[in-house]
């Protein structure tokens, strides 16, 4: 038992030890406890400071042009 304690007493996590929170979490998503669309709307809640970076961009390229045009 001494051989597997570490520095400062912590216990080393075996690989499956190691898998347990990765288990859980999927064993959560695919049991239905949280709703598809729910699922959706926090993948795309991620994206959305990607989504309003683009729509500037599009948008200030869009007033360039548009300023070229009637300059």
């Amino acid at each position: 038992m001494r051989s597997r304690l570490l520095a400062y007493g912590h216990r080393r996590r075996s690989w499956r030890e190691a898998q347990k929170p990765a288990e859980r979490s999927i064993r959560l998503l695919t049991s239905s406890a949280i709703p598809a669309w729910h699922l959706v709307s926090m993948w795309l809640a991620g994206f959305r400071a990607w989504f309003a970076g683009g729509a500037g961009i599009v948008s200030g390229v869009l007033l360039v042009l548009l300023l070229q045009a009637v300059l």
